[in-house]
């Protein structure tokens, strides 16, 4: 791929992230991976007066990574050709599951100790993200590689997730 192709490669990246940062209100709980260079996903739990629910986005972009490889583009490259693999899944999710996960968020925003020095952050090609939206604010805190040491207390709510993802989204 040579540079502008990359260059517009990174702007479409920066378009399709976009997506991702939600503008959640509060109580909101949202939860995002980039396992790999290949997929990204957020799972975001939320309460409506319709119910409680859970959302995946999982945005591909291993593949579209490769269309735009691909793309056959001479001149002027327009983004709006392109529309990112995203899907979006929801679920109704029981007030039980809800409940657990607050009570794992309870006071966290203040009770998180700094986060690791920069000369002990790994960066391996993953990503994650943990954004607690409160009636103040709202919390993001980010990591690479494992769960810094630090923040082990936010063990609970990462393992809630994965099992919440594994049983509606497998």
């Amino acid at each position: 791929m040579n540079a502008i192709k990359y260059e517009k490669w990174e702007s479409f990246r920066r378009l399709v992230l976009s997506y991702f940062n939600h503008l959640g209100r509060a109580g909101d709980i949202e939860l995002l991976r980039e396992p790999n260079a290949q997929q990204l996903y957020a799972l975001r739990v939320y309460q409506t007066p319709e119910g409680i629910f859970i959302k995946k986005m999982t945005w591909d972009s291993g593949k579209d990574f490769q269309n735009f490889q691909q793309a056959n583009l001479s001149g002027q490259m327009n983004l709006h050709d392109f529309v990112p693999t995203i899907t979006t899944q929801t679920c109704l999710l029981a007030p039980d599951s809800f409940r657990e996960l607050n009570e794992h968020t309870q006071g966290l925003a203040f009770t998180m100790p700094l986060p690791p020095k920069p000369e002990l952050i790994i960066r391996d090609g993953t990503y994650h993200e943990l954004r607690l939206h409160h009636y103040s604010g709202h919390i993001s805190l980010k990591w690479h590689s494992d769960l810094p040491e630090e923040w082990y207390m936010l063990q609970p709510v990462i393992d809630k997730f994965q099992a919440l993802d594994m049983q509606f989204f497998a």
